[in-house]
């Protein structure tokens, strides 16, 4: 088994990211990271399985560190609608970042059924960050709302919907100040 190197890992991350957000999916191939890293692109196999796979691990870095600032951002929040609008803004931000890989489902590779799989696993996660703000504002909620409620705030974001107007329909769902 090949030996790997941290830093080797995170040069291949940073030079693949480079590359996708200036040429897009078909301006990054393995060979032009392994190229700009000063390595075989056999190395990068040995880091990633495929070209879908890099790309999912650029992306999955920055959907952490996303994730990680509505945490904060819903700690913070001083309202439920405060603390909503920063998840929504962050998954704006993010989608607006990565839309040029979204354009086209050849770009990732995805059939139907990976992507549901994955949509899921983001409302998962909005879901989780939405439990303690529910929680902090006195909401009476369960799994499934909170699941609901990211999922449409998703959609919200990615597809550029007004946030009052989203804000205003959830505070008719929960029944609550938003």
């Amino acid at each position: 088994m090949p030996r790997l190197i941290e830093e080797a890992r995170e040069n291949i991350l940073a030079a693949a990211k480079r590359q996708l957000l200036e040429g897009g999916w078909q301006g990054m191939t393995i060979r032009s990271v392994a190229d700009e890293c000063g390595m075989a692109a056999g190395t990068v196999y040995n880091y990633f399985k495929s070209k879908e796979t890099l790309v999912a691990n650029v992306m999955l870095a920055d959907w952490l560190r996303s994730l990680e600032k509505m945490r904060k951002a819903c700690a913070r929040a001083t309202s439920l609608k405060g603390g909503l609008f920063a998840v929504y803004r962050e998954i704006r931000a993010f989608s607006d970042y990565y839309s040029p890989l979204w354009t086209s489902e050849r770009a990732m590779g995805l059939s139907q059924g990976i992507w549901w799989r994955g949509h899921k696993r983001l409302m998962r996660q909005i879901a989780e960050i939405l439990h303690p703000l529910f929680l902090h504002f006195g909401c009476s909620t369960d799994a499934y709302l909170e699941t609901f409620v990211a999922g449409s705030l998703i959609s919200a974001s990615v597809e550029e919907q007004p946030f009052d107007l989203y804000a205003a329909l959830i505070k008719r769902i929960l029944d609550t100040k938003a």
